[in-house]
C-alpha cells in the first residue's frame, strides 16, 4: 500500500520541509487505507503546522515536529506512555529532546541522547502488557516481547539522529 506514496516522494524533494510533511500526510491519508497510515498521516500534518513557512529546520524546530507528532499520535491513538505502543519510543525521545534543549546540550550530544531515549523506550515495552492496539494491530498478550511499533519508531528516530549527526561533521 505504501508503494502508492513512494511514487510521489521524488516530487516532494524540492519543496520546503513543512510542505513535504503536510503533503506526505495527505498522501498517506488519501492513498493508504490502514490505521498506521492514519496515525502517521495525521501526525505529519500536525507537525507541518508547527513549522509552517520554514525552509530548513533548527534543532528546536525538529523538537517541535517530534512533539507535535507525539501529541497527535497520543490523541488519535488514545494512548499514553506505558500502554505498549509506538508512544513508548517517541515520548521519551521528545522528553529527552526538550531536556537537552533546556540545558543547551551541543547538537551531537543532543542527538545521541534522543536516539538512546527512543531505543531504551522501545526496549522498555518488553515487560509491558498491551493496553491499546499498536501499529501491527496485534491483539494477543505480547508480554515478554518488545512492541513492534515502538521498535520501528525507535529505528526511525535513530536513523534520523544518525543522519543529522553525519551532516554536522
Amino acid at each position: 500500500a505504501f508503494s502508492a506514496v513512494a511514487a510521489d516522494v521524488a516530487a516532494l524533494a524540492e519543496l520546503p520541509v513543512y510542505v513535504i510533511l503536510r503533503n506526505m500526510g495527505l498522501l498517506l491519508l488519501g492513498r493508504v487505507g490502514s490505521d498506521c497510515a492514519m496515525l502517521f498521516g495525521s501526525s505529519y500534518i500536525s507537525a507541518s503546522k508547527c513549522i509552517e513557512g520554514k525552509d530548513a529546520l533548527t534543532c528546536r524546530d525538529l523538537y517541535l515536529v517530534l512533539d507535535a507528532m507525539c501529541r497527535d499520535m497520543m490523541a488519535r491513538g488514545k494512548t499514553k506512555p506505558g500502554d505498549k505502543s509506538i508512544i513508548d519510543a517517541l515520548h521519551p525521545a521528545v522528553t529527552k529532546f526538550m531536556i537537552c534543549l533546556e540545558i543547551e546540550a551541543d547538537e551531537a550530544q543532543l542527538l545521541q541522547r534522543v536516539k538512546k531515549a527512543a531505543l531504551d523506550g522501545a526496549l522498555s515495552t518488553k515487560e509491558m502488557t498491551e493496553k491499546a492496539l499498536t501499529v501491527d494491530q496485534s491483539q494477543g498478550d505480547a508480554t515478554g516481547a518488545e512492541d513492534v511499533g515502538a521498535y520501528l519508531m525507535a529505528l526511525r528516530i535513530a536513523c534520523l539522529c544518525d543522519y543529522i549527526s553525519e551532516k554536522l561533521i
